[in-house]
């Protein structure tokens, strides 16, 4: 017997890339296909967590064919509501009675039972929770639901069995038709009120995982602009008190903490080609040793944002509540007026950088305690004989440290708000905060991963905004040097950016120094 294991992340992206390839015509730009490949595989990857949808060949293959078969599918701009909802179309055609009926009294039936398990706190169902389900159901529709369905949703791998008691077979799954079953019940009039309640409650308590994901595909459903607003006034909440970074006076304590200029960066051919095949090796390690379920607690659906929160359960809220808004801001270009994706946008932005703001100012109130311990952890690792080259290497590991957040704030946002459609969304939101620098790297950041142009000009502009930051110009380098090692640049570009960030990419003279 041979057991399939699911995809790491390089060989996903090769899947894809391969798909990409073969349905493309022969004139079409390496560039082009590239671009194309990273959009679909950031979508993927988005939609197959371990805990929701495992990265099995099948089910990324089931995805892709999803993504090219379905004209209605707004998949370009993240929308993996509409990937669930044809990939459970497709296994549901394929197994059962084929009547014209047959497909939407399943999707009402397994709203029923999601929404079951959804207001009694169950991960699974018994026979007896079945009966009683399907007794609800005729008294509702006087229309009986025969007790084969099961099988049906069985060989479906929608559902699964296990010791008589049945579950949804994936997470994702039960996210989808609990939230289909509040799409529905928000449309009857006597049940409107109770679902608006109950959606502003999920709202209110997003440190709870399964919310996050109800509430996603709820907006996919309903384009419900009264929970979005609530979301918004949510977020501003959010740390409220603080003000949005950006990168100007809250990083002058860093600024003075640099003993040297920025070096120049050589990225040979080779090398290049190396890194990459290093970093995908760094990407699968990691995935590798993530735990494959991640437990969900039951406490945690009571706790909703309050001052009384360590920072780590406000940051956990503050991720989560971006990661909301960014879908329904990316699900709905076409839908959402401008004014409200601005302000969605504009929000998403601010959110992430007031948790920005009070990293770098719980540091900076630490400041002296953070420099004695790193240059304790330095100095048990490494032998440094004088105290001023011992200090000079815990202020740069800081600086690294401090860094890393701050690419990874912003890498977080520019993911979870990024789509090529909401072009002018971005502009506007850059016209209103035109002066923050922190607001720029977000807008760059965003070009440099979901446009296919590379957004040269917009470096250039950055870079006479920043040159005297070292801080901001050290994380638009790492910006910059994170697109350049994904993509291959033409020779113009190349000399543009050597000359704007001091780094060069192209065959390595013999004496350079390979930094990156």
């Amino acid at each position: 017997q041979c057991e399939i294991y699911p995809f790491c992340p390089s060989l996903r992206k090769k899947l894809v890339s391969r798909w990409v390839e073969l349905g493309a015509d022969e004139d079409t730009p390496e560039e082009q296909l590239a671009h194309e490949a990273r959009a679909r595989d950031r979508i993927i990857a988005m939609f197959l967590p371990k805990q929701s949808l495992p990265p099995y060949p099948i089910n990324i293959l089931g995805l892709l064919q999803a993504y090219e078969t379905n004209s209605n599918l707004n998949t370009a701009n993240g929308s993996y509501g509409e990937l669930c909802e044809s990939l459970i179309t497709q296994r549901l055609l394929q197994s059962g009675k084929k009547r014209p009926t047959d497909i939407p009294t399943k999707y009402t039936f397994l709203s029923r039972v999601a929404y079951f398990m959804f207001g009694n706190g169950q991960i699974a169902l018994s026979p007896q929770d079945l009966v009683a389900i399907r007794r609800d159901y005729f008294k509702e529709f006087d229309v009986e639901i025969d007790s084969s369905v099961m099988d049906d949703l069985l060989r479906a791998n929608i559902v699964t069995c296990h010791d008589g008691n049945y579950r949804f077979r994936y997470p994702s799954y039960y996210y989808f038709f609990a939230a289909r079953y509040f799409k529905d019940a928000s449309g009857d009039p006597s049940e409107a009120p109770r679902v608006r309640e109950l959606m502003d409650d999920v709202a209110d308590h997003l440190y709870y995982e399964p919310y996050v994901n109800i509430l996603i595909f709820y907006l996919y459903f309903t384009h419900d602009v009264t929970t979005i607003e609530h979301m918004l006034a949510n977020a501003k909440a959010i740390y409220g008190e603080h003000s949005v970074c950006g990168l100007e006076g809250e990083v002058d304590f860093l600024n003075r903490l640099y003993v040297e200029n920025p070096k120049p960066i050589l990225i040979g051919e080779t090398e290049l080609h190396e890194h990459r095949e290093r970093r995908r090796e760094q990407i699968d390690e990691e995935e590798a040793s993530a735990p494959l379920d991640l437990p969900i607690d039951d406490g945690d659906r009571e706790i909703a944002y309050s001052d009384e929160l360590d920072h780590l359960k406000k940051m956990n809220i503050a991720f989560k509540t971006l990661q909301v808004l960014g879908q329904a801001l990316r699900n709905f270009p076409n839908v959402l007026k401008a004014d409200l994706k601005t302000r969605v946008a504009q929000e998403c932005y601010s959110l992430g950088l007031r948790v920005l703001s009070v990293v770098l100012m719980v540091s900076k109130e630490n400041l002296e305690g953070l420099r004695e311990y790193l240059a304790s952890i330095i100095k048990e690792q490494r032998e440094i004989e004088l105290d001023s080259q011992l200090a000079a290497k815990a202020d740069t590991f800081l600086i690294r440290l401090l860094g890393a957040c701050t690419y990874g704030v912003i890498r977080r946002i520019s993911s979870a708000v990024g789509s090529e459609e909401l072009a002018e969304t971005y502009r506007n939101v850059l016209r209103r905060e035109s002066s923050k620098p922190a607001v720029a790297l977000i807008d760059l950041s965003i070009k440099l991963d979901h446009f296919p142009t590379f957004p040269i000009v917009e470096i250039e502009q950055l870079t006479r905004q920043v040159r005297h930051n070292k801080f901001c110009y050290s994380m638009l380098r790492e910006l910059v040097i994170n697109s350049v090692v994904q993509r291959d640049l033409d020779l113009e570009n190349r000399r543009r950016v050597s000359r704007l960030l001091l780094i060069e990419v192209g065959e390595i003279t013999e004496g350079a120094k390979f930094l990156i």
